[in-house]
């Protein structure tokens, strides 16, 4: 909410800004740790679902958890949802190997570029694993990330929602996004992956023809595996 104020125009938001600068970073408000109330209790979990993305926190810890840790606390339950039959894919950072995708057949290390088996991600696009590398890198990416079944021929994904058709994920015409803009325009990367990258080529055109949109630090970078749905870390 203090996000949104400061992104406003009009005297409050103004001194909104000015009280709340040391607490913003890219554009979000981020209180002090010791202004927050305390963490929830360590088995409670929260559970967002954009479209056929999934996204579990539990919340009562300050960090993310790594698969060692979740293997602990929670004995098989990594193993056990990727082996769901609506689970397509499921992202969890490991101490020993950093971001590892877990599918029903195999293992894809994410940042060792090392595949076990059917790689888990080839069913969703060739910009898969670069959008789960973004994802990882979001500093309030989630404990467990998961993408549902996706159907191939039918270019169906089972939404975590209950919606008929959803996006948020990846899989079928969600991963098919196009821009409509002039010619003589050109993209700063030949993919832009998220909306940051959105933004940033489209803050770049409207100076191009002299229409500013104001500093860019005050504008909030989000993170998803697809068009841009914002996500933070809950506690």
């Amino acid at each position: 909410m203090l996000s949104e104020v400061t992104h406003s125009s009009g005297i409050g938001p103004t001194v909104a800004r000015a009280a709340l600068a040391s607490h913003t970073v890219d554009g979000v408000v981020d209180l002090d740790q010791d202004a927050l109330p305390p963490p929830a209790a360590p088995d409670t979990i929260a559970v967002v679902g954009p479209g056929n993305l999934g996204l579990v926190y539990f919340t009562g810890y300050d960090h993310r958890l790594t698969f060692e840790k979740l293997e602990a606390l929670h004995p098989r339950l990594v193993d056990t949802l990727a082996a769901h039959p609506g689970i397509g894919v499921l992202l969890v950072r490991t101490q020993a190997h950093g971001a590892v995708v877990f599918g029903p057949r195999g293992i894809h290390f994410l940042h060792e570029a090392r595949i076990e088996g059917e790689d888990p991600t080839g069913l969703f696009g060739p910009h898969t694993v670069a959008s789960l590398l973004r994802e990882d890198a979001v500093p309030h990416a989630p404990d467990l990330l998961l993408l549902s079944q996706y159907d191939p021929e039918l270019g169906e994904v089972a939404a975590f929602e209950e919606l008929i058709g959803s996006h948020g994920g990846r899989g079928g015409p969600q991963t098919e996004p196009f821009i409509l803009y002039p010619s003589d325009w050109q993209l700063d990367e030949e993919v832009p992956l998220g909306a940051p990258a959105i933004y940033r080529n489209l803050r770049r055109w409207l100076q191009s023809i002299d229409i500013e949109l104001g500093p860019a630090e005050q504008r909030p970078a989000v993170g998803s595996t697809s068009s841009g749905v914002a996500q933070a870390r809950v506690r």
